[in-house]
């Protein structure tokens, strides 16, 4: 078969225009699925309630073209990258897997070239905050941009070579990224580190930012351990002051009396509350105070018994943890009580949306922690059931918010009470 002949002439004013047009369309969806809620059509001028609140990811009828917007990188909608269905996926975030891929293609068959991939936090792609003297920080050039001189040398991508000692340092500071506690991050990673040597391994799960301090300090000064900090980027409450925090990570484990009911006497808990890092902290915290609020006091149902310091052995425990739940059965699985031990972690369960609604997919919010309390105290149950309506309908008008509005409501603004 002979080969078509190519010719070279310029192209016509129709198709240039045609192009041009193509170009602005295809740009104005991609603009339009990123910011647009409403007046996908710009029938009139824009206005506040036209744009997402909460801006996630990246890059027909008007009726059709603002479902389209709306549910791109929306809660309910559908993500601008690989989601947590995918199980295990790391491309969320910092897209590090297919920059160090482009990175070490680009200098495969160019050995004289240098590529600079820049690895770390989840906003590291950013870029300068000038280049040239010319301001970068703030305009739309300041996301997932090419430095300036690395884009004067266009390299096409191929296979890799060299840095295959990057992955496991980067993913140990911050396995997760901007789209919510779960959104980016592969919670396997904990277990994986779990399962080497405990003399050369330690995990840090810091629940606000005084012990993060107070643990990076000590890792900073360790040596011959492979440290793994978990720590999210969200605001996030400030529980205890600096000495305090250094006390609650020399121990490892305590408890917080400020949250605690317990008077210190031989009389056993009627449950437990349990936590490891920041956001489940959060979540058990807040139920902590709606349980004291709505059941001041709590049913005894059980006798006395020998307990341990922390849990007690009888009585059961409500455990939260952004990481899978097997990991904590399997670490508790000696110990005293673990039959009354109920993990709420990660079950694969998330989407691109906000902070509270993905916790509330994997059940790990604090209106779901009240319900188990009162699913597993002995006796509980027939008394709080209005209590237990109230938190399901809760759920509900958290969930409902999220998908009209695109954000959070008054949970952003939860305090501990005075």
């Amino acid at each position: 078969m002979n080969e078509a002949a190519i010719t070279e002439q310029p192209l016509s004013r129709t198709e240039l225009q045609t192009i041009d047009a193509y170009w602005r369309a295809a740009n104005y969806l991609s603009v339009g699925q990123i910011y647009l809620m409403g007046n996908p059509l710009l029938t009139r001028p824009l206005r506040p309630e036209d744009v997402k609140p909460r801006l996630l990811g990246h890059t027909r009828d008007a009726a059709d073209l603002e479902a389209l917007f709306r549910q791109f990188s929306f809660p309910g909608g559908i993500p601008s990258h690989v989601a947590p269905e995918t199980p295990g996926s790391i491309h969320e975030g910092g897209e590090l897997g297919y920059a160090l891929a482009h990175a070490y293609g680009a200098v495969f068959d160019n050995p004289g070239l240098i590529a600079a991939c820049v690895i770390g936090d989840g906003e590291a792609e950013t870029g300068p905050k000038t280049v040239d003297g010319v301001q970068v920080e703030g305009t739309f050039r300041a996301h997932q941009v090419p430095h300036r001189q690395r884009a004067r040398q266009p390299r096409a991508p191929g296979p890799a070579r060299g840095m295959d000692a990057v992955l496991p340092a980067r993913r140990a500071v911050r396995p997760g990224w901007e789209a919510g506690p779960r959104a980016g991050q592969d919670p396997g990673f904990i277990d994986h580190v779990m399962n080497k040597k405990a003399e050369v391994i330690r995990v840090y799960l810091p629940p606000d930012a005084n012990t993060l301090l107070s643990v990076a300090d000590h890792c900073l000064r360790s040596r011959n351990y492979v440290n793994v900090i978990v720590a999210g980027k969200q605001p996030q409450p400030q529980w205890l002051t600096m000495e305090q925090a250094v006390i609650h990570c020399t121990r490892g484990a305590g408890i917080w009396d400020f949250a605690s009911s317990d008077n210190g006497d031989d009389e056993e808990p009627d449950v437990v509350l349990a936590c490891a890092g920041d956001v489940p902290t959060l979540e058990t915290l807040a139920a902590a105070s709606l349980l004291r609020e709505h059941l001041p006091s709590l049913p005894h149902g059980m006798s006395d018994a020998e307990f341990d310091a922390l849990f007690t052995s009888e009585r059961p425990v409500i455990f939260a943890y952004h990481g899978y739940p097997w990991l904590i059965h399997r670490l508790t699985y000696r110990r005293h009580g673990h039959h009354n031990l109920h993990v709420r972690g990660y079950k694969e369960e998330g989407i691109t949306t906000t902070p509270f609604d993905m916790v509330m997919l994997n059940d790990l919010d604090r209106y779901h922690l009240v319900i188990d309390v009162i699913d597993r105290v002995p006796g509980l149950a027939a008394r709080a059931g209005h209590l237990r309506q109230l938190m399901t309908d809760k759920r509900i008008e958290a969930r409902a918010y999220t998908r009209e509005f695109g954000e959070d409501a008054e949970i952003n603004n939860w305090a501990w009470p005075q």
